[in-house]
């Protein structure tokens, strides 16, 4: 039987294998290593917070980016979203451009009145379409985008307007991308599927707790970044630096090990890493934190722009959600750039509970950020208490038996000194049962 290559060989048409693989493998390749580019716009108010999010938490909380089929561009399928899963992404914010002016340079981007500002890589890990718009879930990484010139000595230094005229530029590169020109309305999207723009964000490390602690320089160019435009100008910009243990229960997290030997859901006990809220949840990722510890929370603040003629007179609200109390729960906002520590004392509860910590500035342009926060059951009451509990019931119930079986048959005694001892058992078995009730609450 003459195969198919030898029939194509016959005809002068062998085909050259090695060629076609290298073709198929280099298409496949680069599907796999496009990255998705993510645009959020000030058009409404909650693009904005997507915006101050990606720059206020840190490396493993998630956030969540939504895009009516509109604005889709045609090599994103709404029926296999599932595509854009595990692949890098990139943050970009994409303000209306049409007002900004930038001394001896023109408007980098003709034909559209929107400007880029590239933020923060990250990584897709879950993407679905439902409502008639596209869910897109995006883990942050600790890797932030770098408005360096080059031309300084590596301080935090305002970038100039050539630097930040450059690295936006670098998004016109995208075949999709915001325009919003009236000439090309049809071509608006705001996601997009494009290879890598030769953006330069800051190192990658395997400690990225610690490599989010060391981007302060680089985010305060962003924010200065950000300052050039109208629509951030003099608007307060937070950041998540570092989150401190001041205490917590020993007996608590040897049961809460003991716990995770029995339970093996994904749900991480660590802290203080991030972890899903519930497993396989679409909820935003968070804190894990001890019913019975106290923590520290350190925020840095940043004007963008110009701080405000009246900035002394706002007020930092912080409100506390449940379960939860918060020290202090105001500051003065006068400074341009400010670092502030936030004391969390969770209270004692029965279950792991969702609370949160949210912080806003009366009358003035500012993210509302939310801290999300898991408080860890109090097992030392839920169990070690319950057990107490059960224990004293026991001995109350069982007084005779006990009695019996603590004397034994060979010492004499007489059946009121059995009595008596059973009195003391049952005594005793209802004061710790009273004891372990006193301080066990379920709640």
């Amino acid at each position: 039987m003459i195969s198919y290559t030898s029939l194509l060989t016959v005809i002068g048409l062998k085909p050259n294998l090695k060629d076609l693989y290298d073709t198929v493998s280099s298409i496949c390749r680069n599907d796999d290593s496009k990255t998705v580019y993510l645009f959020s716009s000030g058009s409404r108010a909650i693009y904005a917070e997507d915006i101050y999010n990606s720059l206020a938490y840190p490396p493993g909380f998630v956030i969540q980016f939504r895009y009516r089929k509109q604005w889709l561009p045609d090599d994103i399928d709404p029926e296999n979203p599932s595509k854009l899963e595990q692949k890098d992404a990139v943050i970009v914010a994409c303000p209306k451009a049409r007002e900004v002016v930038y001394d001896g340079i023109d408007h980098p981007h003709k034909g559209s009145e929107y400007y880029y500002y590239p933020l923060r890589k990250g990584k897709i890990t879950k993407a679905v379409f439902r409502g008639g718009a596209l869910h897109v879930f995006c883990e942050l990484s600790s890797r932030l985008i770098t408005y360096d010139s080059g031309e300084d000595d590596g301080r935090s230094d305002e970038p100039d307007d050539k630097t930040v005229w450059n690295v936006g530029n670098k998004i016109t590169e995208l075949k999709d991308r915001p325009r919003y020109s009236e000439e090309e309305k049809s071509n608006d999207s705001f996601i997009s599927l494009g290879s890598d723009l030769d953006l330069q964000f800051s190192s990658k490390t395997d400690n990225r707790l610690q490599s989010w602690k060391d981007q302060e320089d680089n985010w305060v160019r962003i924010v200065q970044a950000l300052g050039k435009n109208p629509f951030f100008e003099e608007t307060l910009f937070f950041r998540i630096t570092n989150l401190y243990v001041l205490t917590e229960n020993s007996a608590n997290n040897i049961l809460q090990t003991l716990r995770n030997l029995i339970d093996t859901s994904p749900r991480s006990p660590t802290f203080p890493e991030t972890c899903a809220i519930y497993p396989g949840s679409d909820s935003p990722k968070g804190y894990i934190v001890d019913s019975l510890g106290q923590y520290r929370i350190e925020l840095s603040l940043l004007y963008a722009g110009s701080v405000p003629d009246d900035a002394q007179d706002k007020i930092l609200q912080i409100h506390s959600g449940r379960s939860l109390q918060t020290s202090p729960d105001r500051e003065t906002m006068g400074f341009s750039t400010d670092t502030i520590g936030l004391n969390i004392n969770p209270n004692s509860v029965y279950t792991d509970t969702y609370s949160d910590v949210t912080i806003d500035v009366e009358s003035i342009a500012s993210p509302q950020v939310d801290i999300p926060l898991i408080i860890r059951s109090n097992y030392l009451n839920k169990y070690g208490l319950f057990a107490v509990i059960v224990f004293g019931i026991f001995l109350s119930l069982s007084s005779k038996p006990l009695a019996g079986f603590l004397l034994p048959y060979t010492i004499e005694i007489t059946e009121t000194g059995k009595e008596n001892l059973g009195t003391i058992i049952t005594i005793l078995g209802l004061g710790i049962t009273t004891t372990g009730l006193r301080f066990y609450n379920p709640k």
